[in-house]
């Protein structure tokens, strides 16, 4: 990941239109920078735990070469850069309605590409242009094909990179909904997880991907206060993947003070099947918890 990073930074610093793009979006929407910032770390880190999968969709290129993520945090970085060509009545529209279907909107996604290409890699301008193709072929924009018909990519049709900043950018909207004013969580990092493992959400991404997005997006990270199921308060203090809804709780209000841990009670919520997680991140998240099978 380190690795990663200083790669993407040097590419960053050597791309003018990166430059510019991070320039203004933190004088211009504080809230698109921290987007832009959020997609592309949880696109690194997706891209870094599936690099076996980069390895097979992307067959035509060496090994080394295909699981390289710094093309793939590039693009999720710059993949919005056309929002800044957009005429201020349709970010307005935008921000009040959410409405993928709109054509300014839509066009955001063609005047970022031609913004960025051939001073990024082609993979990486893939993702700016192709970062709302969803798997179920309902995204946008068309493609022509051999024939000269417009259609719609699907499945496996999309860029691997593009599928993978496509589901951080759906996860980080999914909490921070697109406002002018600022970001603010609409909803727990569980219950984002939860809806997208259902229909509509679920038939828009690769679900190779989502699985890493399960992996590296901690539902209940240490240190997060919650509230049990039988009242009792406490704070996360560890977690594991394959369980992300049963952390470890330590209890709080225990009267003990500077006693050493190990007197502290832990309650592990995977041997406690009568226990789960109520509240957490201020919200009620009793009907989000999930347990995948593997």
């Amino acid at each position: 990941y380190r690795d990663a990073i200083a790669s993407l930074m040097g590419r960053l610093t050597a791309s003018r239109s990166a430059q510019t793009f991070v320039q203004q979006a933190s004088r211009h929407d504080q809230p698109m920078l921290a987007h832009a910032v959020n997609t592309c770390h949880l696109s690194l880190l997706m891209g870094l735990r599936l690099d076996f999968y980069l390895v097979q969709e992307r067959s035509r290129v060496p090994a080394t070469i295909a699981k390289n993520a710094v093309n793939l945090g590039l693009g999720a970085m710059l993949k919005d850069i056309g929002m800044m060509e957009l005429e201020h009545e349709a970010l307005d529209r935008w921000y009040a309605t959410q409405d993928d279907t709109d054509p300014e909107f839509q066009s955001h996604v063609v005047r970022g590409f031609e913004r960025v290409r051939g001073s990024v890699d082609p993979s990486a301008a893939a993702v700016v242009l192709h970062h709302h193709q969803k798997f179920d072929g309902s995204g946008f924009p068309a493609v022509r094909s051999v024939q000269s018909m417009t259609r719609n990519l699907v499945g496996r049709e999309i860029h691997v990179f593009a599928r993978i900043a496509a589901c951080a950018d759906l996860f980080d909207r999914l909490r921070y909904p697109p406002r002018a004013e600022g970001r603010i969580a609409q909803m727990s990092t569980c219950r984002a997880l939860s809806l997208m493992r259902r229909p509509p959400y679920s038939n828009w991404i690769d679900p190779t991907v989502f699985s890493a997005l399960v992996q590296c997006v901690t539902v209940f990270a240490p240190g997060t206060m919650v509230v049990l199921t039988d009242g009792r308060r406490g704070v996360v203090v560890a977690w594991t993947p394959e369980f992300p809804c049963q952390p470890t709780v330590e209890i709080l209000g225990t009267g003990l003070m500077g006693v050493d841990d190990s007197e502290r009670e832990r309650i592990d919520l995977r041997e406690s099947p009568h226990l789960s997680v109520a509240w957490a991140e201020g919200f009620d998240v009793t009907q989000d918890l999930f347990f995948p099978a593997s």
